[in-house]
């Protein structure tokens, strides 16, 4: 029986094509989210916006991805992955080009508003198809490697930003992305198709872990804040699974790290152009091409974090307290003397939130596939990514409100303060976790 359902999982050529649709699947989904943020410098110059009003544009976009997120997060288990995800492309395709048409903040707003929830459906479904549909290492890779799609989508998004703006104006911004995510949605539906998912409409993932000895939720390392639910749901009634996931393992300490993990990563990273204008002199474009450096170092957040699992013995939550002491150290040079040089505070921001990247590989990618046999991927990523954006959002509209009204020195000591208070939660984490092992061992 276990050989039997073995063979469900895809594996070879298979398996890489479909890692290679999600991959290109998710890096497209940020040239229609981050252009927004690339022409915010110069939307607010051409067509005279305000910036608390241009912030906030931004803020409901998050806002709507991350309540989105824990709706499909919890749809994701239990819908076709496949259609949700084109649902999504769509979505943003014609929010994209609509939005290139527009002229008003209000309906702005609007637009990209619905943009973030449907955008929302594509990543929770995305990870369970993976987890699902590939076993052992490999799925271990492509939930790992998966995130090279982001700081990948990044680049590209400025890029072809700073190329729109100077040829076509931020409205060129919009139109692109807007009709490849349309040929994509198309590409999406022929190509996973051909590839055939077979766990992915009817598979039951709670009888599936235990009949093939898939343990996926068994291999949670020790130390992480999340291991000691993913060693004993797979064996928990089904009613008091949620209960175990959250709460018996501390998971639910991790909210307000991955709130702070939003806001260091995409909220820093949606006011960087506007920083580097205003601060050092850097004009639209060049402020566009110099914060393309930042997804450049971005990449190696995830072979970062890769190495440091390894050499930490894969607990999700200390590498994630470590790259959070890494990040505040960088924040911290940043305040004291950030101001300086355009070069210095370019690099320091590319440090900070490449740590960013290694926290949300960790924490967003490989700690939610670890709970697809017991058909939790899905769920457990929505949860935790809705905090994630619930930060974005807040820190989007609160960076652009607090520069303007007390300048960018106390804005940075603001994201030094949020890195360390990040770092000391991930350390509360873990101490739960070990008190809840010990109390375990008491009961036997």
């Amino acid at each position: 029986m276990g050989v039997k359902e073995e063979k469900n999982f895809l594996k070879g050529k298979q398996a890489g094509w479909l890692f290679g649709l999600c991959f290109l699947v998710y890096f497209s989904t940020y040239l229609g989210r981050l252009n927004y943020s690339a022409s915010l410098a110069e939307m607010i110059r051409v067509e005279n916006m305000d910036k608390g009003a241009a912030g906030l544009i931004g803020t409901l976009f998050f806002l709507s991805y991350g309540m989105g997120q824990l709706v499909s997060g919890f749809l994701g288990d239990y819908l076709d992955g496949r259609k949700m995800i084109c649902t999504g492309l769509l979505v943003a395709a014609v929010c994209n080009l609509t939005m290139s048409r527009m002229s008003s903040p209000m309906i702005m707003a609007v637009i990209w508003c619905i943009n973030g929830f449907g955008q929302s459906l594509v990543w929770s479904p995305l990870l369970r198809l993976l987890s699902e549909n590939l076993e052992g290492e490999t799925r271990r890779k492509a939930c790992l490697y998966i995130n090279g799609s982001m700081p990948l989508g990044t680049m590209c998004a400025y890029g072809m930003s700073a190329l729109c703006l100077k040829t076509t104006g931020w409205r060129g911004a919009f139109v692109a992305p807007g009709i490849w995510l349309l040929v994509l949605a198309a590409v999406w539906m022929a190509g996973s198709g051909r590839v055939g998912l077979p766990t992915a409409a009817n598979r039951n993932p709670e009888k599936d872990g235990k009949k093939s000895g898939d343990r996926t939720g068994a291999v949670m390392p020790s130390g992480s804040g999340a291991a000691a639910a993913g060693s004993r749901a797979a064996t928990e009634q089904k009613e008091g699974v949620w209960r175990q996931i959250l709460w018996g393992s501390g998971l639910w300490l991790l909210f307000p790290v991955l709130c702070i993990q939003g806001a260091l990563k995409d909220g820093v990273t949606t006011w960087v152009p506007v920083y580097l204008e205003e601060s050092h002199g850097l004009g639209a474009v060049a402020a566009v091409l110099g914060t393309m450096i930042i997804p450049m170092c971005n990449l190696l957040g995830v072979s970062a974090a890769s190495l440091a699992a390894r050499r930490m013995g894969e607990d999700e939550v200390r590498v994630a307290q470590l790259f959070y002491g890494v990040s505040f150290g960088a924040l911290l040079v940043l305040w004291l003397g950030g101001d300086k040089s355009g070069v210095l505070a370019l690099a320091l921001l590319a440090i900070s939130t490449t740590c960013m990247m290694a926290v949300n590989t960790m924490l967003i990618s490989v700690l939610p596939a670890r709970y697809g046999s017991i058909g939790k991927t899905s769920g457990v990523s929505g949860i935790l990514n809705s905090c994630v954006y619930a930060g974005s959002s807040a820190s989007t509209y609160g960076i652009g409100a607090l520069s303007a009204s007390a300048g960018w020195k106390i804005t940075i000591f603001i994201w030094v303060f949020g890195a360390a208070a990040a770092w000391g939660i991930c350390m509360l984490c873990r101490l739960w976790a070990r008190k809840a092992r010990q109390d375990r061992k008491d009961q036997i």
